[in-house]
């Protein structure tokens, strides 16, 4: 009998490209990377014909549940029976529409590996609609002229079933209303507060003083913010103001993005499955 160790589920969706068209459409595919191993325990190396991969609705021990997606590939193993598959494209919204799905795994004629690996919040970030893996502001195409005071440009509203990290991306245009003589100067932040500027990550946008009156030197503005959350409900603000100056603004948008930090292992014995998550980490960076 063979068996698998699941290493890692990679959320390797490419959906980075939302920060550079967010009304672009993410491609419904999962990389996934684990271990083959033979049932002594040592690893598989080559190739390895005749794996199963399976999205279902449910776990190895439901009642019920439906097949949302299949593929049968090859395999390559390295030396440590370390592996990586893309999966997909997965065109069955049922796959991707924001609930729990679990993956399960055969090879040649043995069984079905189980318990399943569960990939709920891997799979939320497939799907750019309104599911709980991104989220995205409305689209505001008009000019806003900026004043002293804080605004909020855009917003977006993100709900997390676990722990993990938050990539959060705003975009806009810069186009000042500018008179000679007088410097315009914009300040941009992505902030978890309405109506009030995050010092930590701002852009600052101007135009110089002596530049002619009505001048049209548009300028494209992007902010980035990255922050560990647990499970719960977030709200991310686009703001600015003007710190001199008609600055305006148009075209502004937020999109914020989960990706989790869960992390398991899973065996054909079915006696065992073990969870580690990623310790929190005050630096920002990510180890095991």
């Amino acid at each position: 009998m063979r068996r698998t160790a699941i290493i890692l589920i990679l959320a390797a969706l490419i959906i980075f490209a939302a920060a550079l068209n967010v009304s672009a459409q993410a491609p419904n595919t999962i990389m996934y990377q684990g271990r083959l191993t033979n049932a002594d325990g040592t690893p598989m190396t080559g190739v390895v014909d005749d794996v199963r991969f399976r999205i279902y609705s449910g776990d190895h021990d439901a009642i019920l549940k439906a097949i949302y997606y299949e593929q049968t590939s090859a395999i390559e193993c390295d030396e440590n029976g370390v592996f990586t598959i893309e999966l997909g494209p997965i065109t069955n919204p049922n796959a991707t529409a924001g609930y729990a799905r679990y993956l399960g795994i055969k090879v040649g004629t043995d069984d079905e590996m189980i318990p399943y690996q569960k990939l709920t919040s891997t799979l939320y970030s497939i799907s750019t609609a309104e599911v709980p893996g991104i989220a995205a502001g409305w689209y505001n195409g008009g000019y806003i002229t900026l004043t002293s005071s804080a605004i909020n440009l855009d917003s977006a509203v993100i709900e997390v079933p676990t722990n993990g990290y938050m990539v959060v991306i705003a975009n806009a245009y810069y186009v000042p209303s500018h008179v000679n003589g007088i410097k315009d100067l914009g300040r941009f932040t992505i902030s978890t507060e309405s109506e009030l500027l995050d010092y930590n990550n701002m852009c600052n946008i101007s135009t110089p003083a002596d530049v002619a009156t009505n001048s049209d030197l548009p300028l494209p503005v992007s902010v980035h913010a990255v922050y560990q959350v647990t499970p719960g409900l977030y709200t991310y603000y686009f703001t600015a103001d003007a710190f001199s100056g008609t600055p305006r603004v148009n075209k502004a948008r937020i999109t914020a993005m989960f990706f989790p930090t869960a992390y398991g292992t899973v065996d054909a014995t079915g006696t065992k499955k073990a969870t580690e998550q990623l310790p929190n980490t005050d630096s920002g960076n990510m180890s095991k």
